[in-house]
């Protein structure tokens, strides 16, 4: 009788004990899946005071439907660290983009700066300036999240090239590519200005074909850019926010293979009337055909 008693006693704790693991297990399971799901689907957004910082985590997601089948979905976190009384913050713009359809993770951005946004094919990452400084602003591939085109213009200049032109249905393809110049000023051990380096980038939404760079002394009068034009067939073409440059945009449309992109001047003008004239051939900078003001240096990055 004691023995039964103790045999059932023994089972019982046996079931429970397996009833309360299994419980547990399962509790860890479910949460550890809550967790995965919430680093997936949903994000949350913060804000912390520690002594005199500011520190907010920002979190949205966006969709953008035209580069792949199916949508690629984009989580952006902005943190920003402010202190008070001092010019500046520490900010990181970090952006992971998976698969729509199945919410596969396929690349990860991390790049100082306080502001995100999708601009066409691209990520444009905008770092504020401090102390005098400009704000620069950096471009990745929504491709494969590679970084392209870094440049203190808040807006790259875009010129589209009809590649292809189907008369049946009155549509084109079309080719885009895209210029950036930055500026930056070296200085010597006492802080004085003693050269200005420029930065030209050619290229498209995937990749850069070519970078050029741009040197000047810091007492010359071409240190200070005026902007960015395009020379084709005698006539110049100017970049405005938002609108691309289509130089080739005529009647009955034009079929032109992106090996075959020539003929026309990328020109960098100067405060002082000067001009650098970069002629693309084959869809390239020709660096032998150049010109260039006798204030110059420039040669290939």
């Amino acid at each position: 009788m004691t023995w039964r008693l103790f045999s059932r006693s023994k089972a019982t704790l046996l079931a429970v004990g397996l009833i309360v693991g299994f419980a547990i297990g399962y509790f860890v399971f479910k949460s550890e899946v809550a967790r995965l799901m919430d680093d997936v689907y949903s994000a949350r957004s913060s804000v912390h005071f520690i002594g005199s910082h500011s520190i907010t985590d920002n979190k949205r997601f966006m969709i953008v439907d035209t580069l792949r089948p199916g949508g690629l979905v984009l989580r952006e976190s902005v943190r920003v660290d402010r202190e008070a009384g001092v010019e500046g913050a520490d900010a990181t713009v970090v952006v992971d983009a998976f698969d729509k359809e199945r919410m596969k993770p396929l690349w990860k951005v991390r790049e100082p700066g306080e502001f995100g946004a999708v601009q066409g094919p691209l990520y444009k990452v905008t770092k504020i300036g401090c102390c005098d400084a400009p704000d620069t602003y950096t471009y990745f591939s929504l491709q494969d999240g590679k970084k392209l085109y870094s440049s203190h213009d808040d807006d790259l200049m875009e010129v589209i090239v009809p590649s292809k032109y189907y008369p049946s249905y009155g549509t084109v393809d079309v080719t885009r590519r895209y210029v950036s110049y930055k500026q930056e000023f070296s200085y010597d051990s006492q802080g004085h200005e003693k050269a200005v380096t420029g930065i030209l980038q050619y290229g498209t939404e995937k990749k850069v074909i070519r970078e050029v760079d741009i040197y000047a002394g810091a007492k010359t009068s071409v240190s200070l850019p005026e902007g960015l034009t395009i020379l084709y067939n005698g006539k110049r073409y100017s970049y405005s926010r938002g609108r691309a440059i289509e130089p080739w945009n005529e009647p009955g449309g034009l079929n032109r293979s992106s090996k075959s992109l020539s003929d026309f001047v990328i020109v960098l003008a100067f405060t002082n009337g000067a001009e650098l004239r970069l002629p693309v051939e084959n869809d390239d900078i020709n660096l032998r055909n150049t010109t260039v003001p006798r204030e110059l240096t420039i040669r290939p990055r």
